[in-house]
């Protein structure tokens, strides 16, 4: 099978075959000039890097203006993998929609490319790459546990953590209504009835503060049992991430 290139020019018309140039190809490093000064008002440019699936290199895609000024642009490409220059196209048509300002007027586009395999020689690099990405996607599943699983383990300390605080606080204020009420029975044996009735008063602030401190604690476990139940939930149903090319 005789492989080629070809890069279409969009003048307006869309990308057809009458604006086309073809350029012969096979393994190997190219440079390969395509000159586009007969061309007019050019809106678009695609390169078709061959007409079959393919495996290559493309090192840098360079554009000059008919002013003489050169730069050089990226693109989009309708590939498999892309990897720094690696570029697998697993499609019978493979193609590259150059990036560029028209405002450049482009006159001559330069396109620097290294062909590693064509056709069915290109399968073996295909199959690599199908085995990378099961890789990759099991290292981000275990990844993703990992940090579900610290997140647990975050939620359960702080849980903890909460709740120590709140039985301190309940014992301390425990104390403190024993010793009032151990004073309060001192004080009825010992003082006028309006001491004890002051007394009973600060105890009851004291029980009520207790009952505060209980309701509290309920709350705090009912917040930190939600967030656990959402972990697990995203542990069992892990969110997968869409990549792109």
């Amino acid at each position: 099978m005789a492989y080629f290139a070809q890069l279409f020019v969009d003048t307006g018309a869309g990308f057809n075959e009458k604006e086309s140039i073809n350029k012969d190809i096979n393994t190997g490093e190219y440079f390969l000039v395509f000159e586009l000064q007969d061309y007019k008002n050019i809106r678009a440019l695609r390169f078709d890097p061959s007409n079959s699936i393919v495996a290559l290199y493309i090192h840098k895609i360079e554009i000059t203006s008919v002013d003489g000024d050169t730069f050089e642009v990226g693109y989009e490409a309708n590939a498999l993998e892309r990897h720094s220059d690696l570029v697998i196209f697993d499609t019978g048509d493979p193609n590259l929609t150059i990036n560029f300002d028209v405002n450049q007027k482009p006159a001559k586009i330069v396109i620097n490319m290294d062909y590693i395999a064509f056709g069915i020689d290109t399968y073996p690099y295909i199959i690599e790459n199908q085995r990378e990405v099961l890789k990759l996607k099991e290292n981000q599943r275990s990844l993703q546990v990992q940090n579900l699983e610290h997140k647990i383990n975050e939620v359960q300390a702080q849980r903890t953590e909460q709740v120590q605080n709140l039985e301190n606080k309940i014992a301390e204020v425990q104390a403190s209504a024993h010793e009032i009420e151990q004073n309060t029975l001192a004080a009825r044996q010992q003082t006028p009835t309006e001491h004890t009735e002051f007394y009973k008063d600060l105890l009851a602030e004291k029980e009520q503060r207790i009952k505060e401190l209980y309701n509290a604690i309920g709350d705090k476990e009912k917040e930190v049992l939600k967030a656990q139940q959402a972990v697990e939930i995203r542990q069992k149903h892990p969110r997968r991430k869409r990549t792109s090319d």
